[in-house]
């Protein structure tokens, strides 16, 4: 009896210390579990990135300066969700919707409303929204309303350009400097905007060509090529030679388009004044 009792009270103790052991074991497998998880909850937070900015961002062209660590601007933000509305519904061939998204991120940004220069130029982002408006107009067949914009965001880039950098263009397609730029970022964002002013000048020669006007076409894609020197190669298209687009050496136009030719003549002089 005495060596049951004595056998039983060590097994009693026995059992409490592995039951106490394993309580430990399991409570420091659920923490380095929670640890294991949280960590791969940040983790992947860290990639999660949203759509419309992934979008926007890869619509700039390179043009938006990266920022690790650091949420994007209320300003970016509203551009990028715009944009990606918008390119949605021109993948739904919704035309009409997405002009109007992209014209108002235009008015947005040409009021001063909307600015997200923490991220990208301000010309850049006006930039990129005429090009998209223009083009989503002559998906629409809208050729004159292409135009418009066309001339329009080209006036206002500039502008733009000229009153952010104090640089601008004039009549021999040459940059003229009123103050030195100092700042190196400030040079990068100075050669951004000039690249997509010279982007939408060379979109806005293709859309005279498909309409006969070489002679404008050509001046479009000499102005871009003073901009950006990348653009120089398309000064060979075959399409801007004036023996491809006019009859008897003369180009002729319709009175609408010759109408048209004086506002882009005049849109000339705006941007080189």
């Amino acid at each position: 009896m005495w060596c049951t009792g004595v056998m039983a009270r060590h097994s009693a103790v026995v059992s409490t210390v592995f039951t106490k052991q394993r309580s430990g074991l399991w409570s420091c497998t659920v923490v380095c579990v929670c640890a294991a998880l949280s960590a791969f909850a940040a983790k992947t937070n860290a990639y999660v990135v949203d759509p419309a900015v992934s979008y926007y961002t890869q619509a700039l062209r390179g043009a938006a300066r990266s920022r690790p660590g650091v949420a994007s601007s209320r300003g970016f933000l509203r551009l990028a969700r715009i944009h990606y509305q918008a390119v949605l519904l021109r993948r739904r061939r919704d035309f009409a919707r997405a002009s109007q998204l992209y014209g108002r991120a235009i008015d947005l940004q040409s009021s001063g409303k909307l600015v997200c220069n923490e991220e990208v130029p301000n010309p850049v982002a006006l930039a990129c929204s005429s090009l998209n408006l223009a083009l989503t107009e002559k998906a629409r067949n809208r050729w004159h309303s292409a135009r418009r914009v066309f001339q329009d965001g080209a006036e206002q880039v500039q502008q733009l350009i000229r009153r952010e950098f104090h640089v601008w263009v004039d009549a021999n397609h040459e940059l003229r400097f009123d103050v030195a730029a100092e700042a190196g970022h400030i040079h990068y964002q100075l050669d951004q905007a000039l690249k997509w002013l010279a982007t939408l000048l060379t979109s806005w020669a293709l859309l005279e060509t498909a309409q006969g006007r070489s002679q404008i076409a050509r001046r479009l894609v000499q102005r871009a090529a003073s901009l950006d020197s990348t653009k120089a190669a398309l000064m060979r298209w075959k399409m801007l030679s004036p023996a491809d687009n006019n009859l008897g050496g003369k180009q002729v136009e319709s009175r609408p388009e010759a109408i048209q030719s004086y506002r882009s003549e005049r849109c000339f002089e705006g941007i080189s004044a």
